[in-house]
């Protein structure tokens, strides 16, 4: 929640998300990004950390198929945490600079997620 920088992805099927490599311009976790949109608001911010939030501790899924198309990056000085999404199969799997992590993801903030990557 207190990162200096949050971004939002849409990406072409992505099936990576474990490795932490430099940032490329036009790509997120080395799949071609469709859609990006920086969030800068704090109230919007707000609202997108309380749906990650509740859509990784409220699903139970275990699923072990995984679409991913959506990602969010949040960076803060030299620590950086990328996450690859699937609200198709309720999933996510992540890396920052302390480790890999994943687990099952509702889609509570799909929703908002397709909102602000709509957003101009």
């Amino acid at each position: 929640e207190q990162s200096d920088q949050i971004e939002l992805f849409e990406t072409k099927l992505c099936l990576n998300g474990w490795s932490l490599g430099p940032i490329e311009p036009n790509k997120f976790q080395g799949c071609d990004i469709v859609k990006r949109a920086r969030i800068t608001d704090s109230l919007i911010r707000h609202q997108l950390f309380d749906g990650v939030f509740y859509a990784i501790g409220s699903e139970n899924n275990e699923l072990a198929c995984t679409s991913p198309i959506h990602g969010i990056r949040a960076i803060k000085g030299k620590d950086r945490l990328e996450m690859l999404i699937c609200f198709h199969c309720h999933n996510f799997r992540g890396i920052s600079t302390v480790g890999r992590f994943g687990g099952s993801f509702s889609s509570a903030p799909k929703e908002l997620f397709e909102k602000l990557l709509s957003e101009p």
